[in-house]
C-alpha cells in the first residue's frame, strides 16, 4: 500500500508544485508578484532576475517538502500516512504563502525606488462584429461522445451482472482494508454509471 500512496502523492502534488513554481510566468505582463507594473518594467532585467529567484526558491522549498514527506511515509507506520499527507499539504500552502509574501514585499520595495510613471492618454477601439459571423458556444453534440461511453459502461455492467460478487466493496481506508460493503443490486452495480450521467 506504501507505493500506491507514494504514486498518489507524486501524481497529485508534483503538477501542483510545478504550477506554483511557474506562477510568475503564467500571470499577465502587467502584474508582477501581485503588483501592477508596465510591460516594459515586466521585461526589465531586475524583474527577470526576480522571477528566476522565485523559481529557484520555490523549487528548492517544494522539493525539500516532497522529499521529507516521502521519507516520512517510508519510515513511519502506514496508519500515520493520512497525517503525513495532511501535514504536507498544510506545509506546502504555508511555504507558498511565505514565498509569495516575500516576493510581493520585494516587488513593492523595488517599484517604490523607480520614478513615477506618467500616464499617456490612449484610445481603445473595440470590435464587436465577431459576434455576427462566429459561433460563440460549442455544439451540444459533443456530449454524445460522453453519453455513449456511459451507455457502453452500463451495458457492460448489465452484461456481466451475474459474474459480479454478491457483496460489493464500496469504501477502503488508507491501509487498503474494506470499511463499507453493499449487497449486489442493480442500483449499486449501476451507481458509477449514474454518476457518469450526473457529471455529463
Amino acid at each position: 500500500m506504501y507505493w500506491i500512496s507514494v504514486l498518489f502523492l507524486i501524481a497529485m502534488f508534483v503538477p501542483l508544485s510545478l504550477s506554483l513554481i511557474c506562477m510568475p510566468y503564467l500571470t499577465r505582463e502587467t502584474v508582477s508578484f501581485g503588483v501592477s507594473v508596465s510591460e516594459a518594467m515586466y521585461h526589465s532585467a531586475p524583474l527577470r532576475r526576480m522571477r528566476r529567484q522565485y523559481v529557484w526558491t520555490s523549487s528548492v522549498a517544494y522539493g525539500v517538502l516532497l522529499i521529507a514527506c516521502l521519507l516520512a511515509m517510508l519510515t513511519m507506520p502506514e496508519k500515520q500516512q493520512p497525517s503525513i499527507i495532511s501535514g504536507f499539504v498544510v506545509l506546502l500552502i504555508a511555504a507558498s504563502a511565505v514565498i509569495n509574501l516575500i516576493f510581493y514585499t520585494k516587488m513593492k520595495r523595488y517599484k517604490a525606488t523607480l520614478p513615477q510613471e506618467t500616464l499617456n492618454p490612449s484610445v481603445v477601439a473595440v470590435d464587436t462584429s465577431f459576434r455576427s459571423g462566429n459561433k460563440l458556444v460549442w455544439s451540444n453534440k459533443w456530449f454524445l461522445i460522453h453519453g455513449a461511453v456511459a451507455l457502453i459502461s452500463a451495458a457492460l455492467a448489465l452484461a456481466y451482472y451475474d459474474k459480479i460478487p454478491d457483496t460489493l466493496n464500496m469504501k477502503f481506508n488508507w491501509q487498503g482494508e474494506v470499511t463499507r460493503t453493499a449487497a449486489k443490486s442493480y442500483r449499486t452495480v449501476l451507481g458509477l454509471n449514474l454518476m457518469q450521467l450526473v457529471m455529463i
